[in-house]
């Protein structure tokens, strides 16, 4: 059973034995579950003895998931025979693990040494750095350039000989080389997370998504994708990454690599367990722009309306988009489908999204506010409103008013409506005897139709008003209640109106949310034709009438239909969408997945970049390809940083008690997977070889030793003990105090100073001035005349290079100057783009009010040309009258004047 080293409520820290044991994991004391990919050294095997740190995960199956395993044997208390000798790029572990794991694929990669259990062995002191669990030396140093501008088939195949390679690839652009040159670097630290709601839950502007739906114009000639990184804020990166010297040991027992902290947002195709892919989409010229080679706005519109559909997060706020990788296609015609061959570009940005995060607790309290008002929306509908009374109530309350007065027009009606009513009771009994006998064969079908019980009161209807009661239910079903809805629910919807049921929710809910839209519409014209028959009807009784009830009969049809009552939810649906709706407590981008795109089957999900950097190798998909690519080159981009500033600081000396220097620490914990806490000395080679600059091997070994003899290491002492030369780069990084003269200003020159410099590159420019004095001339001068003339050439060379030095420090100062301006301007574009999107909102809050105040015009003129027409047909009728009385007064006087 355990034994206890550490445990509190939510980690513990224990001993155990591996009790079964998996392809790619396996279980402690049955008890708590891990990967390899946490495996610290030797792959453990069922019955070792192991030490184990795990988190308490209640939503999980296996409550305690490990986050480090290691095995321990009796080789971890024992002094281990020294490493070969051998100068080989890759070494291999010993004990190799049963089968291939995500982490042999990461190493495998072209990464350097792990040395397992027969690591170097290391001193038995109380040094206060000393690693707490982990004896081994696992390093991970790329053998290679870390910077290469493009890469072809070839250059991919040998470089990353297990990544996947789509058939019609054949070039990519690493771009970001000019994005962030290694004198100016990208800056870990920017705080962003990220909260994905599940699919079920809609953007809050949902329709300006809807209204960004895919155009009839989109071009794939041209692509762009992003990949949004989330990352905790500098300070808990450290402290996570590190083991500051200063951190409790409980913190520095959880530390994890910096490739778990870094992570990053993309769609997964197929669900939980499908393939990563960068979010984005085609090119559209009509909503993009027309030129995507010479704007570079273009393809940045093409990204923002394809993450505002695909996911709800809007990036037009994104004020620095880092064009990161560009990759071509050449697409082969086809002559069957009359398509000819065509070259495609995606292009991947890493935009600024961390610029998006809430400014302060008041602005996050805000978008806070606005869910929830939406929650409480969706949990209480509001009424609908009550519906004017018709103009036969109105006309009702007139007449009890006027009851008196109109006794004498009853009796007239009376008199002379008899012969009508005779008509109409006679077509009365016929209907009345008609849905007699419709009822009575309802009655004997459904008694001889099987019934099925239905929950929630829906049942098979078996007779009249049962069916009467199923088409109210179907008639108020509100749309807007359908995502609350259970799938057992929205088929016996579909299975009502004699649909399918079959497929996902998100297409049942496409396919009943589209039914009623059609029942909507029938509805309507049923409406619209009882409305025109009973406008014939009144138009025929009120031939003799003053026109008045013609008109209030035009206002009542006017009047739209009341919408129907919204679905009461239950308990169980309510707290459903209390748990859908459910936010952080930390400020983060809110995530709204569509459930439309990629045919109902995309998703989201946040994906550390040690996960994607351990591709797997089956697949098989271009869109895998891309975000493995991007992936390696991130990676190597911060490895490039790192070796850089390991390669700055290793011209200084410093003994340790407090971290001082917690960014070169992260570059060397990089490499450090283990935090052994030293780095051999070969290991150094590579790094400064890595780096371009052109040093001898005796150059690196020279500049890795001499700083690795003074951390209680030197070569001498390590090749009397059988070690190899090592560095402890806590000597770096902890100072008992922070020591004086030496800082970020010191870092900044040192580099400055290898960027000039460049190891031996400056050697290149006299080589050929030496070459000459080797030679004799073909003149016949004599070896003296020769050595003058190279001496000579030596001077001038000297010269040119202080020359150079000048100008070069003169350059610098134009480029801090420019540096300095271009901050500036980019603040001022910063707040242009603001006033343009203030503006931009602006202008479409007008345009929106101004099309509902044109609408609100045509409908009152509308209303007012109803209402006032039957008006002016009586107004015709009175002239006609008043011309035919004039006219038989003045046919009278006539005749009564010729009678005279």
């Amino acid at each position: 059973m355990f034994g206890g080293h550490q445990k509190t409520a939510m980690h513990k820290s224990v001993y155990g034995t591996v009790t079964k044991m998996f392809g790619n994991f396996g279980y402690v004391d049955d008890e708590i579950f891990f990967l390899r990919e946490v495996v610290s050294g030797v792959q453990p095997r069922a019955g070792d003895h192991v030490f184990v740190s795990a988190n308490y995960t209640p939503n999980m199956p296996i409550k305690w998931n490990a986050d480090r395993l290691e095995v321990r044997t009796k080789q971890h208390h024992q002094p281990p025979p020294p490493p070969p000798p051998s100068r080989h790029r890759h070494h291999q572990q010993q004990q190799p693990p049963p089968m291939p794991s995500r982490r042999d694929a990461y190493s495998n990669r072209g990464y350097g040494r792990s040395s397992g259990g027969n690591g170097v062995k290391r001193e038995a002191s109380s040094s206060r750095h000393q690693p707490s669990t982990s004896s081994n030396y696992a390093v991970s140093v790329p053998t290679r350039l870390f910077a290469l501008p493009q890469f072809s088939v070839m250059d991919l195949r040998q470089r990353y000989p297990r990544l996947y390679l789509p058939s019609d690839f054949y070039h990519v652009s690493n771009t970001w080389l000019d994005e962030f040159p290694i004198d100016q670097p990208f800056q870990l630290g920017r705080h962003c997370a990220f909260h994905i709601f599940p699919k079920e839950v809609d953007s809050l502007d949902q329709q300006e998504a809807m209204n960004a739906a895919e155009p009839a114009d989109q071009d794939y000639r041209y692509c762009a994708k992003v990949m949004l990184l989330a990352s905790p804020p500098l300070d808990q990166l450290y402290s996570r990454t590190c083991a500051l010297a200063h951190d409790t040991a409980e913190v520095r027992n959880r530390c994890t690599s910096v490739q778990r902290n870094l992570q990053f947002l993309c769609g997964i195709s197929g669900g939980r367990s499908g393939e990563p892919l960068a979010l984005g989409g085609p090119w559209s010229p009509s909503m993009d722009g027309e030129d995507p080679e010479g704007d570079p706005e273009v393809l940045i519109n093409t990204a923002v309306r394809h993450v505002k559909r695909l996911i709800g997060v809007d990036l037009s706020g994104c004020t620095n988009w880092c064009k990161f990788m560009e990759y071509r296609y050449f697409r082969t015609g086809r002559p069957d489908k009359q398509r000819p061959p065509a070259e495609e570009t995606v292009v991947v940005y890493l935009p600024d999204v961390w610029s998006l995060m809430p400014g302060g607790d008041e602005e996050w309290q805000v978008r806070c506010q606005a869910w929830e008002d939406r929650l409480e929306l969706l949990l209480e509908p509001p009424k609908p409103p009550t519906p004017p009374p018709s103009p036969e109530q109105q006309a009702s309350k007139t007449d009890g008013e006027g009851e008196g007065e109109g006794n004498n027009d009853e009796a007239k009606e009376a008199a002379t409506g008899d012969k009508d009513e005779t008509g109409e009771n006679q077509q009365q009994e016929m209907a009345e005897e008609e849905s007699s006998e419709q009822q009575e064969e309802m009655e004997t079908a459904a008694s001889e139709a099987p019934t099925k019980a239905r929950n929630k009161g829906w049942r098979i209807a078996k007779n009249h008003q049962k069916s009467e009661i199923i088409n109210f239910e179907m008639k108020s079903l509100n749309p807007a209640d359908l995502p609350g809805m259970k799938v057992p629910d929205l088929r016996r919807e579909l299975e009502l109106r004699g649909l399918s049921n079959k497929g996902l929710k998100a297409q049942l809910i496409a396919r009943l949310e589209e039914a009623l839209q059609k029942q909507q519409q029938e509805e309507q014209e049923k409406e619209k034709q009882q409305d025109d028959g009973e406008q014939k009807k009144s138009d025929e009784k009120a031939k003799t009438d003053d026109g008045t009830e013609a008109s209030k009969d035009d206002a009542a049809s006017a009047m739209p239909a009341p919408p129907p009552p919204p679905k009461e939810l239950t308990e169980a649906e309510k707290d459903r969408l209390r748990r859908m709706h459910k936010l952080p407590d930390a400020p983060a981008l809110f995530v709204t997945p569509s459930r439309t795109a990629r045919n109902c089957r995309l998703d989201c999900q946040l994906i550390p970049l040690a996960q994607l950097l351990a591709y797997r190798l089956d697949a098989s998909r271009e869109h895998t390809f891309e975000v493995s690519m991007f992936a390696e080159q991130f990676n190597d981009m911060l490895s490039r940083d790192c070796a850089f500033n390991i390669s700055a600081a290793l011209e200084r000396k410093a003994k340790s008690l407090r971290t001082f220097r917690p960014d070169l620490l992260l570059s060397f914990v990089y490499f450090d997977r283990d935090r052994a806490g030293y780095l051999l000395c070969r290991d150094l080679e590579d790094l400064l070889h890595g780096l371009g600059t052109l040093r001898s091997r005796y150059q690196a070994r020279r500049l890795a030793e001499l700083l690795a003899a003074s951390s209680s290491a030197t070569a001498s002492s390590s090749r009397r003990s059988s070690e190899l030369p090592m560095l402890r780069y806590r000597c770096l990084t902890d100072f008992a105090e922070e020591p004086a003269g030496e800082g970020e200003d010191d870092d900044d020159a040192m580099k400055a100073e290898i960027l000039v410099t460049g190891g031996n590159r400056d050697l290149l420019s006299a080589t050929a001035a030496s070459a000459s004095v080797a030679v004799v001339s073909e003149t016949g001068e004599s070896a003296a005349a020769v050595l003058r003339r190279a001496k000579q050439e030596r001077d001038d060379a000297l010269r040119r290079l202080s020359a150079a030095a000048a100008q070069l420090t003169e350059a610098v100062v134009r480029l801090a100057a420019g540096q300095s301006a271009k901050q500036a301007a980019t603040a001022e574009v910063r707040q242009l783009r603001d006033t343009v999107r203030n503006l931009k909102r602006e202008e479409a809050a007008q345009r929106s009010a101004l099309a509902d105040h044109r609408r609100l015009v045509r409908a009152t003129a509308d209303v007012l040309e109803r209402a006032r027409q039957p008006l002016f047909d009586l107004f015709d009728k009175k002239d006609a009258a008043e011309e035919s009385a004039a006219a038989e007064d003045g046919a009278t006087s006539t005749g009564a004047a010729a009678a005279v």
